[in-house]
């Protein structure tokens, strides 16, 4: 097994683990045991493996600082550091551990669904809800019993201040649990796990298991007594139903608004109705019970008969003197006034109660109430810095989840899943409980690892692209779509934009390459040899990323991409699939990632190559035999090289065309058109390298004394700088802007050799280093369009001063795009 596959099963075991712990925890017998050393024993191995989960996705799994706006998270944890070091005098071991435990809802919940498919997501859930939900079910028959025989007593934890009411007691029912509110609202989200689980069955018994499940959760729901239990409740079924109404209404039909709304406001009183009326019911069950033993033993009389036919009444004893809030509102001032002595970086997560009594004594907080408020809790537990980062994610969260539910960018199809439904009414009630519960934040609690965990999930759907069906047929795009690099990013758009033109759905597989991805991100720090690399490394990280944030946004903008694992699934829709061009079977770039000969395609039929490159001149001996297999499978295939072309010749003995990079099939008036920010650099020498040379450098500074232009550099080497303008930011449509205006170009790339001729441009192109071994495909380019003369040879190019005449060129280029495009497309309707 490959050491991700083990990664990824340690980390969903320890998810499931994780989640029953903290179920557990809400369970007074558990929490009670008297061996610390059991108890803390537990903690520890749960905060050790959470952070060597953390860590592990810290090296490799750049997606917990890139994605879903995680980033903001992490200023969080350094905020409640900064805040917890401010107050050491007042305590610091439970600001550790809460630290530790909100570091792992975020780097191990909310991140594990950014980077893996939604089967995983939902079998990991499948798992979790069945242990979760038989723990919790025997846990309310215990407290039903308690309830059935009106059993109460109190427990007294070891430092607790306050003894711990259990059974039925101030006329609600604590059963065996810590705290009624907080699992009451378990309960809700619980009952709503059962729903799906239900709702995905297989088999009718399933059916009705999960049915009685949920109905023991809405049993304690209401005799729990807790307020927030029921809103919760109600609004989760509101939100579930309005959910589901839409999606058999139709979803944009403004005609059917009216009965989604009146339907849903239908289901909200009848739910309302129904909670009042099974809770007068349950008022009979304790009496009933004691006359029918009493029945039994025969001792009935009239008098017992009468008392026996008395309810029980739910109305809650421990209110009395508290006001309509349970004492929330005067807290909450006494918070908000301790937090006007801290206002930038609080009390720190969890030095409030300790703060309080030596500085505010005469407040709640000094008298052991916490916050009753998650907000709040976040407001006065980090100050004004903590809230502002911490309520910035939530508003941007909140946006995409509005955008995807309510908008027009939200898919009816994507809702029809009745995981994505899930998902957001848990991520919706547990927004809402944190008004009234200190649920969400700064709490380690089965409650608020669930929503962590499911508005991971459905944050990545917010930012999934829903593939429409336009009605054409599919044809699925298979290329290094994902990597930060111009050539890459370019290529991928020009592919899909010309198969697009074909008159086909084409749609980018969401592939992933291991190896290359470690090329870019935090993942190039640790494969530096020494620390002055590294830290160059960071450095360079560091001043790339407003690039970074450009490569995004053009992915977002015009790739539509689907999941690789949903297409693998569905590969049946597709007509077929090509992969290409770029540097796709070059093993020392790929690691020779078999997705990138289709393996994953099960009809041979399907499979096309087009202007695959291999980027070196010959194969190793030891991969020959796997090459010759693997390329065999292909239905078609075309590639970008004359030296490509004699290896197919020489690996599975067939002729195959050599056509022209995707990026040449599109002329230079549609790059243009992307192009809306005019270019603020006028006559500049652009020199691009994707590996340096001293003797291009030189070159390019020869021609600027020659010409009199300044020299603008796209990134470049920090190591080896030269006098030139660097720009550092440049995402794929400046570079493309970059490339339009220049008069003249230097450079070494193949990309930057094919838009040079594509935008009709005086061009030099240096070939690679030797150790490089990749020019093959710059001297094709070259001896295709017959312009080795505008080749730099030991730094020199004896025409430095001539313009390309473009004439024969252009002709040349539209011949082959036309043979090009027609291969293309006999390929795919072959």
């Amino acid at each position: 097994m490959k050491k991700e596959q083990i990664f990824k099963r340690i980390e969903e075991v320890y998810i499931i683990a994780f989640l029953i712990y903290l179920l557990l925890n809400s369970i007074l017998p558990y929490v009670n045991i008297g061996i610390p050393i059991i108890k803390n024993g537990i903690s520890i191995v749960f905060m050790g493996i959470g952070g060597i989960l953390i860590l592990y996705n810290l090296l490799f799994k750049r997606e917990l600082f890139k994605q879903n706006y995680g980033a903001l998270l992490w200023c969080f944890i350094i905020i409640c550091i900064i805040s917890s070091v401010t107050m050491l005098k007042y305590g610091y071991m439970n600001n550790i551990k809460t630290i530790l435990w909100s570091s792992i809802l975020f780097g191990v919940l909310y991140t594990y669904a950014l980077k893996n498919q939604q089967k995983d997501i939902e079998r990991v859930l499948k798992i979790a809800i069945i242990l979760l939900s038989l723990i919790w079910i025997i846990a309310i028959c215990v407290g039903l019993y308690q309830y059935a025989m009106q059993i109460s007593y109190q427990v007294k934890l070891e430092g607790g201040a306050i003894p711990k009411a259990q059974g039925f007691y101030y006329n609600r029912l604590f059963g065996i649990f810590v705290d009624p509110n907080f699992a009451a609202v378990t309960s809700a989200i619980l009952l709503l796990m059962s729903v799906y689980m239900g709702s995905i069955a297989n088999k009718r018994w399933k059916k009705v298991l999960w049915g009685i499940d949920g109905v023991f959760q809405f049993i304690y729901i209401l005799l729990s007594g807790s307020r927030t239990g029921i809103v919760i409740l109600l609004l989760g079924i509101v939100v579930q139903s309005w959910l589901k109404i839409r999606v058999y209404f139709h979803q944009g039909n403004k005609r059917n608004i009216g009965k989604i709304i009146l339907t849903t406001c239908m289901v909200a009183i009848l739910t309302i109705g129904i909670i009042v009326g099974t809770k007068s019911v349950l008022g009979y069950i304790p009496n009933l019970i004691k006359r029918n033993e009493t029945t039994t033993k025969g001792t009935i009389d009239k008098q017992n008969a009468s008392q026996n036919q008395v309810k029980v009444d739910l109305n809650r004893t421990d209110l009395d003197g508290k006001g309509v809030s349970n004492l929330r509102f005067e807290l909450w001032g006494d918070c908000l006034e301790i937090l006007s002595s801290k206002p930038l970086l609080g009390t720190s997560p969890r030095n409030l109660v300790s703060y309080a009594k030596q500085n505010f004594p005469n407040t709640y907080p000094a008298k052991g109430y916490d916050y009753g408020n998650g907000y709040l809790a976040v407001i006065t537990g980090t100050g004004i810095l903590g809230a502002a980062v911490m309520f910035i994610f939530l508003g941007v969260c909140d946006i995409s989840l509005i955008s995807y539910t309510v908008k027009e960018k939200y898919k009816r199809s994507s809702l029809e899943k009745n995981i994505n439904i899930l998902a957001i009414t848990i991520v919706a009630i547990m927004i809402l409980a944190a008004f009234i519960n200190q649920e969400i934040f700064l709490i380690n609690s089965f409650n608020t690892a669930i929503f962590w965990l499911m508005l991971g999930y459905i944050m990545k759907k917010t930012k999934e692209k829903i593939v429409q069906d336009n009605g054409k047929e599919k044809v699925g795009i298979v290329t290094i779509h994902d990597a930060d690099n111009y050539g890459s990013a370019l290529q991928a758009f020009a592919t899909q934009k010309v198969i697009e033109g074909i008159g086909y759905q084409a749609i980018i597989v969401d592939h992933i390459c291991p190896k290359t991805s470690k090329e870019y991100g935090i993942k190039r720090i640790f494969a530096q040899r020494n620390l002055k690399a590294m830290i160059e490394t960071i450095i360079r990280i560091t001043i790339l990323y407003p690039s970074r944030i450009h490569f995004r946004n053009f992915r977002d903008k015009f790739f539509i991409e689907q999941e690789e694992q949903d297409v693998i699934e569905k590969q049946q829709q597709f007509k077929k699939f090509v992969v290409g061009s770029d540097q796709v079977w070059n093993y020392k770039i790929t690691g020779f990632d078999k997705a990138y000969f289709l393996n994953f395609v099960t009809d041979n039929s399907k499979k096309v190559s087009y202007a695959s490159s291999f980027g070196i001149t010959q194969i190793e001996e030891d991969k020959k035999q796997e090459y010759q297999q693997l390329l065999n499978d292909f239905h078609k295939i075309a590639i970008r090289e004359e030296q490509a072309r004699v290896l197919i010749k020489e690996l599975i003995g067939k002729e195959v065309p050599v056509v022209l990079d995707p990026t040449l099939l599109i002329r230079k008036e549609e790059w243009t058109k992307l192009i809306n920010k005019k270019n603020k650099y006028q006559n500049y020498i652009l020199c691009y390298q994707i590996a340096y040379s001293q003797s291009l450098v030189d070159f390019a500074q020869e021609l600027a004394r020659k010409t009199g232009k300044k020299i603008i550099s796209i990134q470049g080497s920090m190591r080896n700088k030269f006098e030139a303008k660097y720009i550092w930011s440049a995402g794929p449509l400046e570079y493309i802007n970059l490339f339009l205006d220049a008069d003249y170009i230097v450079t070494n790339s193949f990309h930057g050799t094919a838009f040079s001729i594509n935008f009709n441009k005086n061009f030099f192109t240096e070939l690679l280093p030797s150790f490089e071994k990749t020019s093959s495909r710059l001297e094709s380019i070259l001896d295709m369009f017959g312009l080795r003369s505008r080749q730099i040879v030991d730094g020199k190019n004896a025409n430095v001063l001539e313009t390309v005449n473009y004439e024969k060129v252009n002709e040349l280029l539209d011949q082959k795009r036309g043979e090009s495009i027609n291969i293309l497309k006999t390929f795919i309707e072959d």
